[in-house]
């Protein structure tokens, strides 16, 4: 059982040494900013999830205003600590929130929250057709993590 999100951030990059540890590269504050309207901004989100120490399973799921995209992932057991890293591109449509949350099931859900907002000086893309492009941008990303997920080794 995931007892807690004993820490969640994004940053623009991860990088892993030869024993596994990851390096977060410029971790990014309080929320994410795109200079375009509709825009697209890629994104690392790592949560540091507590556990009982019994494996199991849970669902992380990303949601921005019209946009969400479930993530299943397995956990082991003997150990007190694990780790969930998506590499996403996210939809900023419009401002809002982008939030995090971690399911179990029974109602068993943390949640964390970032701002989604936009200067007063983003280039705005005047084609209707420019939301469901970004739309579909993030979607496929987001499949290709799921797939990479479910092939992941503890």
């Amino acid at each position: 059982m995931i007892i807690a999100i004993q820490a969640a951030l994004m940053c623009e990059d991860v990088q892993y040494d030869e024993h596994g540890r990851p390096s977060y590269l410029t971790v990014v504050g309080g929320g994410l900013a795109s200079t375009s309207r509709p825009g697209i901004e890629p994104i690392h989100i790592v949560l540091h999830l507590a556990t009982d120490r019994k494996p199991g399973a849970a669902v992380v799921t990303v949601s921005a205003p019209s946009w969400s995209e479930p993530f299943p992932f397995t956990y082991p057991g003997n150990v007190d600590i694990t780790g969930v890293h998506l590499q996403l591109a996210v939809p900023m449509i419009e401002p809002g929130e982008l939030e995090v949350v971690v399911d179990e099931g029974a109602g068993r859900r943390s949640a964390v929250l970032w701002r989604l907002t936009f200067p007063r000086d983003a280039e705005v893309d005047p084609d209707p057709r420019a939301r469901l492009r970004v739309l579909e941008l993030a979607r496929e990303g987001a499949a290709i993590m799921r797939d990479a997920l479910k092939d992941r080794r503890h």
